[in-house]
């Protein structure tokens, strides 16, 4: 009997043991199980902050799409801008070239027009040159004009000395006339 006892008492003492075992597995299994319980429960918190953040991010992401929209509208009608600016820039690029080519045309223009110019100074003063030889030439015709006519005049003069004289001499035949036209003698 005493070894029955023993035997329950042994029994009873692999049974606490069990159960003590058991306890303590299942009190290191609650635990863990806590643990993992506050685990989870700080997981569940950073899924729902998660949560509120893909919220907040499709949010963002929603608004982002439309500002992405209104830029790619911008950028279309920049491009347009541009490519209207590229034309009106090609187009000037035209046009300067044809100025240029203008100017370049009129410069040359201009240089044979300068080298006309050169020439017809170069010709006005050799006319100019002339006509002050010619006026010297005229002066001296004018001088040799004036003198020939007061010769001319002389002669005049002395011609109607000569013509009042042979008159004279017509209408008085009997008087005597010197020919140097000073003296008259009487003829009886």
């Amino acid at each position: 009997m005493c070894m029955m006892i023993w035997s329950k008492k042994r029994i009873c003492m692999i049974l606490v043991n069990k159960l003590t075992n058991e306890n303590t597995q299942l009190r290191n299994g609650l635990e863990q199980s806590i643990i993992s319980s506050k685990k989870l429960s700080k997981e569940i918190k950073q899924l729902l902050t998660k949560s509120k953040n893909v919220s907040n991010l499709e949010q963002q992401l929603a608004f982002d799409k439309q500002h992405i929209q209104s830029l790619t509208v911008e950028l279309e009608r920049l491009k347009s801008q541009y490519i209207v600016m590229q034309t009106t820039a090609a187009q000037h690029k035209v046009n300067l070239i044809t100025s240029k080519k203008e100017v370049e045309v009129i410069n040359s223009r201009l240089k044979e027009l300068e080298d006309v110019l050169s020439e017809k100074i170069t010709e006005i003063h050799s006319l100019e040159s002339k006509l002050s030889s010619k006026t010297l030439e005229l002066q001296k015709c004018e001088a040799e004009i004036s003198s020939k006519s007061f010769e001319l005049q002389t002669a005049k003069t002395e011609c109607g000395v000569y013509k009042q004289h042979v008159s004279d001499m017509a209408e008085h035949p009997h008087l005597t006339y010197s020919k140097r036209g000073t003296s008259i003698t009487r003829k009886f």
